[in-house]
């Protein structure tokens, strides 16, 4: 942002600065409050509202910048805080009081309603880091809570905390019993396991209590760990979002996920008491070449009859994607719309397209989105997607990406006969906040309704696919009629329409 552009917006009044400042990227917001008294307000009412501290090096500064005004705008505006660990010597004004100051400071934030807390059990065991674990617990209306490492001092704090937030994120080895998950609406846990951690074990240890069960969860996201153990304590859950990522042992190499390491899920002696009806399965491998997770995959969808089920083309796996079409044909199968993300290798999108494809034409399938990725490696800051949102026909680079959008959908169309809507999405990854290091899928999207010549048939029938070689339109529809339809799909009402076998437990 230049001078001659803060002069211009100089201008405009308070509503319609504040839309503009609400689009602007941090840095550009800070010359804003700096170049401009008048709209400083605006301005800093957004920088504010999400603030860093390294603690304890930073305490000092963050207790000045917060309670050394008289009217506490700033404590005011506070509302997502992330605390870091800052390790090494500590020079500052208040003796080595820092975790006390900022303490001090979490103690008068009544309007925080997001905490961060990285390298908590470090925090925890500084000087006066008890202070700063107190002040913690105190905090009663915090709406979403993130630990990305939790150890036993962790979870003691977790214990003693009096808010009940609607969304926790939380890192730990094994499955923490704690009041504060029984309220939430949307957990998100982080290579845990109810493996026994004792050596001269080699069993899985039982399943937690019925008092840890988790009637509130309707969106469970779960990165490298067993699925079904954790599905099965939330009776009400709707959305379960799968992540398999590699890790670093302890000499630097890479360690990827497979079957063997989810006993419950491919052991199927779990499936003999689950019964779980999901409206959404997302389920992500990041090194779908490396990672063998198919019998997780396959487990986890004949146990929680997705309606709607995004997955990955895996360089078109045709084993994998034959036992996922006989899933789909099945009786009790709810599957109604396949969300699939093709990324990297052309040649084996298109032998996705040709081989496996065609295995779902008897599926009655109603909906089938494709997201393509170039290059699924290739992570963005947010700030950088704001740059390079405005040129979207950019995202795909080679010509052989530009022409899978363009024929896309009418290949859907024609595998198969059942659908009704089709969507091609392409975007890329975005890292919106390095603290927490988790990525969504930025896109631009476009939608088609099919229509056939024969209406009346219902979807799926010999009369449907009869009419194959008649006339068939692809109508585009609006962008905002596709994320209309899309969120009907993944919704409750459309899930209750669906009518089952009268023997489905």
């Amino acid at each position: 942002m230049t001078a001659a552009q803060v002069v211009t917006i100089n201008s405009l009044n308070d509503d319609v600065l504040s839309l503009i400042v609400s689009w602007l990227s941090r840095k550009d917001t800070s010359q804003l409050a700096l170049a401009s008294r008048d709209v400083s307000p605006v301005a800093r009412r957004r920088m504010l509202s999400t603030l860093r501290v390294c603690a304890p090096i930073g305490g000092s500064f963050f207790y000045e910048l917060m309670l050394q005004e008289d009217d506490g705008f700033r404590l005011r505006c506070l509302r997502n805080l992330q605390i870091h660990h800052s390790p090494g010597p500590v020079s500052d004004p208040y003796g080595g009081f820092a975790l006390q100051v900022i303490a001090c400071v979490l103690e008068k934030a009544s309007n925080l309603r997001t905490l961060y807390l990285s390298y908590m059990e470090e925090i925890l065991a500084s000087p006066n880091g008890y202070l700063l674990g107190n002040a913690i617990t105190s905090l009663s209306d915090l709406s979403e809570l993130e630990i990305p490492v939790i150890g036993e001092r962790g979870l003691e704090l977790c214990g003693r905390m009096t808010c009940r937030p609607t969304l926790i994120r939380l890192g730990c080895e094994t499955f923490p019993s704690l009041s504060i998950l029984h309220t939430a609406s949307e957990i998100q846990l982080s290579g845990c396991s109810l493996m026994s951690q004792l050596e001269d074990s080699d069993g899985p240890m039982p399943l937690p209590a019925q008092t840890d069960l988790l009637p509130n969860t309707r969106v469970l996201r779960l990165t490298n760990m067993d699925p079904l153990p954790f599905v099965a304590l939330c009776r009400n859950l709707k959305c379960l979002h799968l992540e398999y990522i590699a890790v670093l042992d302890e000499d630097n190499e890479e360690i990827y996920p497979h079957d063997a390491d989810n006993t419950f899920s491919t052991g199927h002696a779990l499936l003999l008491g689950l019964v779980t009806r999901l409206n959404v399965l997302d389920v992500f491998v990041d090194n779908t070449t490396e990672s063998r997770l198919s019998e997780t995959i396959v487990t986890t969808i004949r146990a929680t009859h997705p309606v709607v089920l995004s997955i990955q083309h895996h360089y078109g796996d045709i084993h994998l994607w034959r036992r996922l079409a006989e899933l789909a044909k099945h009786t009790r199968s709810r599957l109604r719309y396949l969300d699939v993300l093709l990324h990297n290798d052309i040649d084996s999108v298109y032998q996705w397209l040709e081989e496996c494809l065609p295995l779902l034409a008897d599926c009655g399938i109603l909906c089938v989105r494709l997201r393509l990725i170039q290059h699924l490696q290739n992570t963005l800051l947010g700030e950088d997607h704001g740059i390079l949102e405005p040129n979207s026909d950019k995202w795909l680079v080679h010509d052989s990406w530009k022409d899978l959008r363009a024929t896309a959908p009418d290949i859907l169309a024609k595998a198969i006969p059942s659908l009704r809507y089709v969507s091609i999405s392409w975007g890329y990854m975005v890292m919106w906040n390095v603290g927490t290091c988790k990525t969504t899928f930025a896109n631009r999207s476009r939608w088609w309704n099919i229509t056939r010549g024969n209406a009346e048939a219902s979807p799926g029938s010999a009369d449907v696919r009869a009419e194959e070689n008649n006339a068939r339109a692809l109508v585009e529809i609006g962008e905002e009629e596709g994320l209309r339809i899309d969120a009907y799909l993944r919704g409750d009402a459309f899930a209750k329409t669906l009518r089952l076998p009268k023997d489905f437990m």
